[in-house]
């Protein structure tokens, strides 16, 4: 492992296939590695050996995807830049882009994962939305079909993680956990009442060494 001297205050890292982001302190990100796909989000498609800031401010949350990236800013708005072949970027487009592109059509954005080609968010209130390749059902539309605009999955979910199609890992989400229903309690008796019962039972138990009556031997095997 090497030290990257030119980044500091580093909240939170996402690695792609060939380039990585962080999130700083101040909601700023940066971005180094492969550029091929306009992935770093600079404005062209140049590889970087150091990291370089991405044009967008107030972020809180950041993921790379296969060659991609996404951002939630701290309003909730959610963009996307890098590769957009099968929709990944929820632009409702197949073009590349090299610059942050606001991914519209969504609540408040809480979190966000991006696969290989496709990308899962989380809004504040706990609805699911996902888009891009769906060809193994990444989606969970039940369709099959890719979607280039982001779709409504469900509601109630805590938390998402989008997998690699190529690796048989598609989506992974984890609903929100419910409470067991509460059994209720049998009352228990007055004191005097316990204490009779404990009478009786002694009573009832035979004495240390004696036989117990036939009845209550177990019958021959």
């Amino acid at each position: 492992p090497i030290r990257l001297e030119a980044i500091n205050s580093v909240t939170a890292i996402s690695a792609g296939s060939a380039h990585s982001m962080a999130l700083r302190l101040d909601g700023t990100v940066c971005t180094w590695g492969s550029g091929s796909m306009g992935q770093l989000g600079l404005g062209n498609r140049l590889p970087s050996e150091t990291p370089k800031m991405v044009r967008l401010l107030d972020v809180k949350a950041i993921s790379a995807g296969g060659d991609y990236c996404v951002a939630v800013q701290e309003d909730g708005r959610l963009w996307g830049w890098g590769s957009n072949a099968y929709g990944q970027l929820g632009d409702g487009t197949t073009v590349t882009r090299a610059t942050p592109t606001l991914i519209e059509r969504l609540p408040r954005i809480a979190r966000v994962s991006a696969g290989t080609h496709h990308t899962l968010a989380l809004s504040e209130d706990g609805e699911l939305f996902a888009w891009g390749r769906n060809d193994s059902g990444q989606l969970g539309d039940g369709s099959g079909y890719d979607s280039y605009r982001p779709l409504f999955i469900g509601v109630g979910f805590l938390a998402i993680a989008a997998g690699a199609r190529d690796t048989g890992s598609a989506s992974i989400i984890a609903d929100v956990a419910r409470p067991s229903p509460v059994r209720p309690v049998a009352p228990r008796a007055p004191a005097p009442a316990r204490r009779a019962m404990a009478a009786r039972a002694t009573a009832a138990t035979p004495p240390a060494g004696k036989p117990r009556s036939r009845a209550s031997r177990a019958p021959p095997r």
